[in-house]
């Protein structure tokens, strides 16, 4: 038989390619831990297979509730008494809290999203979030509302390690000029994880298959032009 170098090396990109095929198929993903859509009330309307998970509305003022701001319905959250900025938000413990479990696995790689905004025009309105896994001593994130009118919800979002945990509370610190009478306005609060649920990995998706469908026939047909 002649040998035919020409023909070795097409062969064999045909397979290097049938494998990256293959390999980009493998579907990334993003497991829902927990979603607080608060359009209705401060239930969760989806939790993740092996998640706890509870919303403290305790620490703020009883006057908070789910509403409509003039943007849609929002939890409207007001402040602690007294809280008009930063430094009063943190001594008067004005927060609401969202404490989630997972077990038997890890939290892993934790991506929290949520809107926020004001429905009315007083200044200064903001917020900060911390975390339990530094004994809430460092902002994840620290927020001044828009100054001078009414904000629409906007998207906001921050990530978090806690792959080496199995339970987290998330602080939402909150201060406004008039803490009775104004609010910071919330809806949407999602987080999700790079663990896999206990549940299993997610379908893939239709192309998913397809592509996976294609790099394995494809491999499939070379090992038997080679038989």
């Amino acid at each position: 038989m002649k040998f035919s170098l020409a023909r070795l090396c097409s062969q064999h990109l045909l397979l290097a390619v049938c494998l990256l095929l293959v390999v980009a198929a493998v579907p990334s993903h993003a497991a829902t831990v927990v979603l607080y859509p608060f359009s209705a009330n401060f239930s969760a309307s989806v939790v993740g297979s092996g998640v706890t998970e509870n919303l403290d509305t305790s620490h703020i003022l009883s006057g908070t509730s789910v509403g409509n701001d003039g943007f849609g319905v929002v939890l409207e959250a007001y402040p602690n008494s007294g809280s008009t900025s930063a430094g009063l938000a943190l001594i008067n413990n004005s927060f609401f809290a969202v404490t989630l479990g997972l077990t038997p696995v890890t939290l892993g790689q934790l991506h929290v999203a949520y809107e926020v905004g004001k429905g009315g025009s007083s200044d200064p309105r903001g917020y900060f979030v911390r975390s339990s896994l530094d004994g809430y001593t460092s902002d994840l994130i620290n927020q001044v509302l828009p100054g001078g009118s009414a904000a629409a919800p906007a998207l906001q979002s921050f990530d978090l390690d806690a792959s080496a945990e199995n339970a987290i509370t998330f602080r939402f610190y909150l201060y406004t000029p008039n803490p009775g009478g104004n609010s910071v306005d919330f809806r949407n609060l999602l987080v999700t994880t790079s663990s896999t649920l206990p549940s299993g990995n997610p379908v893939p998706e239709p192309t998913t298959w397809a592509l996976s469908g294609l790099g394995l026939a494809a491999v499939a047909a070379w090992r038997r032009r080679r038989a």
